[in-house]
Order: structure tokens, then C-alpha cells, then sequence
């Protein structure tokens, strides 16, 4: 085979999921266009107990032909959204909190929202003898934080308490985007340093592996965070009635 560009693009769809720590199969569609093979995974979800937070993790992979000189990139994004905590007769915050959050799945309101997701873009030469040589890694990590804010009359001890609540809230929640960012990190690291292998789909294979493993050492991590914080709570994650 000679040196060049491949053919077509086949794309794996995954719908989100919503369960503890499983892993979902993909269902293959193939697509007759010009590009690069690209695989999209939904890993998992990680609820949070009685914290009313939760975290999604999904991952994308994308492989692909082309010839360039061997690059090495990590960028990341990192996004706020908000939801308006306004008093209502005489409902207590964590009342009024758990009204107004838009955070919801199955009988059950979320306070706080954190997902993030890595995307690795791998670009390959392939050879005459089959081998298959890695041009460009690229990693990518979108991060995206949901909390509460507060608007309306409030009484000032009320205010001051939404406010240690929520700076510690963030900040615990950013602990947790930190797991995704080492994650890319690593992703990057340990992909820009593949060797040459025997074949386009061994190296995809191998690809993949190797990001999963290192996406299970971040979820780990995200596990030990809240283990050894209470999620959050020796951080200052506690709203008193």
C-alpha cells in the first residue's frame, strides 16, 4: 500500500448514559465520505450521593490518515453555567436551591453539575510494508461546571451562607476537572510517544487501549477525591438549615 490518504469514515454513535461506571457498546454506521475513521465513545457517569452533584465523563477518539511531521498538543476549555436560587415564602436555601436547580434525573435534584470530556485526534502514515507510523497526536479537554446562583431578597446571613457554600462547591468541583485535565495530559504524553506498529488497525487498537487505561486511572482519582473529602464536605460543602 502506498503512502497517502485513506478513504471513507465510519462513525460510532453512543446516546448518553446515566448509570454508575458502566461502559456501553457502540453501534457502527458507516458513512461514504472522504476523511478520517473516527470512533466517538459515552464512557460513563458518576452520580454523586446525597451531595446533589454529579459528574459525567465521556470520551472521543478520532483516528485518521494524513501526512505531517509528528505533532504533540493538548488545549483545553473550561465553562460556567448558572441557575438563579430566588426565595419563595418562607422556604429555607437548601429548599429554594434544590426547587430552582434544573439538575434532574430520575426523582432525584442536583445542586451542582460537573462534566468533562476528552477528545484525541490521532493522525497515521501508513507505509508498503503495512506499518503504521503516528504524524500528530492532538488532546482536547472540555470541561463544564453547572452551580447555583442567588437572586432576589435574601436576609445577609442568608447570602453570606449561599456564598461559602458555593465558592466551596466550586472549588471542589474544579478538583474534579483537574482529574480530566491530568487525564489529556497523560493521553497526550503517553500517545505522542507510540511506536511504529504492523498495521493501521493494531495501532488504532492500541490507541485505544491506552487512553481507556488512563481514563480509568482518572476516574480513580475523581473516586479518591470524594472518598477522602466526604464529597466535599471536609472542604466546606455543608448548607446548614
Amino acid at each position: 500500500m502506498s503512502w497517502g490518504l485513506q478513504m471513507g469514515k465510519r462513525l460510532w454513535l453512543c446516546s448518553d448514559v446515566r448509570c454508575s461506571f458502566q461502559m456501553f457498546l457502540c453501534q457502527p454506521v458507516q458513512i461514504s465520505e472522504n476523511g478520517s475513521v473516527m470512533r466517538l465513545f459515552t464512557l460513563f457517569t458518576l452520580p454523586r450521593s446525597s451531595w446533589n452533584v454529579r459528574r459525567s465523563i465521556w470520551i472521543c477518539c478520532a483516528f485518521g490518515w494524513l501526512a505531517q511531521p509528528a505533532l504533540a498538543e493538548v488545549s483545553e476549555s473550561l465553562q460556567y453555567r448558572y441557575y438563579t436560587v430566588s426565595p419563595y415564602g418562607k422556604e429555607a436555601l437548601w429548599q429554594a436551591m434544590d426547587r430552582a436547580s434544573p439538575i434532574r434525573e430520575k426523582g432525584q435534584v442536583f445542586r451542582g453539575d460537573t462534566r468533562w470530556q476528552v477528545v484525541w485526534d490521532l493522525r497515521w502514515e501508513q507505509g508498503t510494508s503495512g506499518r503504521c507510523a503516528l504524524t500528530r497526536v492532538q488532546t482536547t479537554l472540555h470541561a463544564t461546571i453547572t452551580l447555583p446562583q442567588i437572586s432576589g431578597d435574601w436576609d445577609a446571613g442568608t447570602r453570606a451562607r449561599f456564598i461559602r457554600y458555593a465558592t466551596a462547591l466550586r472549588q471542589h468541583e474544579l478538583g474534579h476537572v483537574d482529574s480530566g485535565r491530568e487525564a489529556a495530559r497523560a493521553i497526550d504524553r503517553r500517545l505522542s510517544a507510540f511506536p511504529v506498529m504492523s498495521s493501521c488497525h493494531a495501532l488504532e487498537q492500541a490507541a485505544n487501549a491506552a487512553g481507556f487505561e488512563l481514563l480509568e486511572q482518572a476516574r480513580q482519582r475523581d473516586l479518591a477525591l470524594d472518598q477522602r473529602t466526604g464529597h466535599g464536605r471536609s472542604e466546606g460543602v455543608v448548607l446548614p438549615d
